[in-house]
């Protein structure tokens, strides 16, 4: 399991987890869903809503993200960390 985690370049806990998950599958098409990422994960569905205004809020605020995460917090209610708002705009 080292080997598997250190060539994925993942946790060894998330490769312990998928074999669970693989071996608790009862057939063929539930094992193949063990390998697929969930749906809805991310900012994109957090910041869908929002995705029209953020380009202007980020031009005005260029400089400092955290006047942007505030406003995302206190207007629309959408709670991010500045990593992730950088994920999103690249």
């Amino acid at each position: 399991m080292m080997e598997i985690s250190r060539i994925m370049e993942v946790g060894r806990l998330r490769v312990t987890l998928f074999f669970n998950a693989w071996e608790q599958a009862e057939n063929l098409s539930e094992k193949q869903k063990t390998l697929s990422i969930k749906t809805g994960r991310g900012a994109k569905l957090k910041l869908d809503p929002v995705k029209d205004i953020l380009p202007d809020l980020v031009k005005e605020n260029s400089r400092n993200l955290n006047v942007v995460l505030n406003i995302l917090e206190r207007e629309h209610e959408i709670k991010i960390t500045k990593p992730t708002l950088r994920n999103f705009l690249k």
